[in-house]
């Protein structure tokens, strides 16, 4: 998390630095691994900003889904269980009874 945190930074100032939008790493590395797995260039280039979105918020949901379970606990519900989507660039956390 520290680290794409710090990619996401350097990105960032060698944006304002140069004037023009620079890519991540992350961003930079998953677009070449799907261009190598045969996708175009512009598929690839979301595939890459899919990934930088990902990294960044993925450990964010999950701590937070983390620290709701052990708040709400099984002791409250026992018979509810939750389920973590992502569809597109949109997380979606459900419960069910």
């Amino acid at each position: 998390m520290i680290a794409h945190s710090a990619d996401t930074f350097i990105a960032g100032f060698w944006s304002i630095h140069s004037g023009q939008v620079q890519r991540s790493f992350t961003q930079q590395g998953a677009s070449a691994a799907a261009t190598k797995l045969g996708a175009s260039e512009q598929i690839a280039a979301g595939v890459g900003t899919v990934v930088d979105l990902a990294a960044g918020l993925g450990p964010g949901v999950t701590i937070t889904v983390a620290r709701k379970l052990a708040i709400w606990g099984p002791q409250t519900r026992p018979n509810v269980s939750l389920s973590l989507t992502c569809i597109g660039a949109h997380w979606r956390l459900a419960t069910t009874p």
